[in-house]
């Protein structure tokens, strides 16, 4: 098969790991993205086309692009006619500009089928925007197969009406060979937490800090890094200099080949995101590569968390930083429980969260719809 794989400027490692196989499989694998994706080195060709959204960044960009350019900004100029020859257009999202291009290609007779990814779980979520509401509608009519990140997923685009008969739940996985736990020969007093993610409110920062604060007053030997950026990287900076907690905080950013290290380096994985009225977890790709390297989890019963954590965790209402600390503190205090959950978390991955798998199946979906 000649499969396209269209992400725009969102296309990233992260998800990409999951179809690099293909190509062994004799597969003909390309990605379009734009001229300034989240990552750029694969093990398939990649084709850079012109985008709004690789304009220098500005106040309020996304917003002001996405009404410029008739609902939304993920637009790929000339992708119709890159699209001429491939069996598979593999899109993400109903309302994104370069899934109606996609579609426009298919009619036009340049490419055989339309499959599309999504994650979102807000049902009629980002249809603000005239024509959101009407590229959403088209896309659920007209895609040929929606791979759901998760059942939430699933479940949204059902209440906007998609059929189910072209709905396929596929959970993304990781490099099992790569994300995995090491043996430690010395076990290190220091218990290490890690945070990995955006530094935005939602992602629940400042309820960590929180939690932070209280162990650190009757533990002292524990550490935290955060690892990611963000608008409110300065400001959490300020807060943890302000508090004197900067000899047990530390601020990263790290180049994701090196992430496995980091998880390995760890004993226990936190994310206390907080749903908005427009965005909540939908699958949360940091939460899987912890549990892939024998992590026991600390988060939050919201999205799609519950669905991805299940059992590899302790998961508390959203908010409430006071029960994610007695949580935090029983996994300090209880290496041989931190163990035990991480080999339950690792287990979970084995079985769901497989990279390899996932592109067996993905591989399995690609020729059923070409039939």
């Amino acid at each position: 098969m000649k499969i396209a794989i269209i992400r725009g400027a969102y296309l990233n490692q992260y998800e990409m790991q999951n179809y690099q196989s293909l190509v062994s499989r004799k597969h003909v694998l390309t990605a379009f993205s734009s001229l300034k994706p989240i990552h750029q080195n694969y093990n398939f060709p990649l084709i850079k086309l012109k985008s709004p959204t690789d304009l220098p960044d500005f106040p309020y960009k996304m917003p002001i692009l996405n009404r410029l350019c008739f609902g939304d900004a993920m637009y790929l100029f000339g992708l119709e006619k890159q699209l001429s020859g491939f069996d598979i257009a593999h899109v993400a999202e109903t309302y994104f500009h370069f899934t109606q291009q996609a579609l426009n290609a298919k009619k036009a007779g340049y490419v055989k089928k339309v499959v599309s990814s999504c994650s979102e779980t807000i049902a009629f979520n980002n249809q603000g925007i005239w024509p959101r509401k009407q590229f959403k509608q088209k896309a659920i009519k007209e895609v040929d197969v929606f791979h759901c990140w998760t059942n939430k997923a699933k479940e949204c685009l059902l209440k906007e009406g998609c059929d189910p008969k072209k709905i396929k739940v596929l959970y993304y996985g990781v490099d099992l060979k790569k994300f995995k736990p090491i043996k430690r020969f010395r076990q290190s007093k220091i218990v290490k937490l890690l945070f990995v993610g955006r530094l935005v409110k939602e992602k629940g920062i400042y309820d960590l800090v929180k939690v932070f604060v209280k162990l650190i007053k009757n533990y002292h030997k524990i550490i935290l890094t955060i690892i990611g950026d963000g608008r409110e990287k300065d400001p959490l900076i300020n807060l943890v200099n302000r508090v004197g907690l900067n000899k047990f905080v530390s601020f990263k950013q790290v180049n994701y080949k090196a992430m496995p290290l980091e998880y390995q380096k760890s004993d226990i994985f936190i994310l206390l995101s907080k749903p908005t009225k427009y965005w909540e977890e939908y699958f949360g790709m940091v939460l899987v590569e912890a549990m892939a390297c024998g992590l026991p989890i600390v988060s939050c019963l919201a999205g799609a968390i519950p669905e991805v954590v299940n059992n590899a965790g302790f998961l508390v209402n959203p908010g409430d930083w006071q029960q994610a600390y007695t949580y935090t503190k029983k996994l300090i205090l209880d290496s041989s429980l931190r163990r035990k959950i991480g080999k339950r978390g690792r287990r979970r991955v084995e079985l769901n969260f497989n990279s390899e798998k996932f592109a067996q199946n993905i591989e399995k979906l690609y020729l059923n719809c070409l039939l």
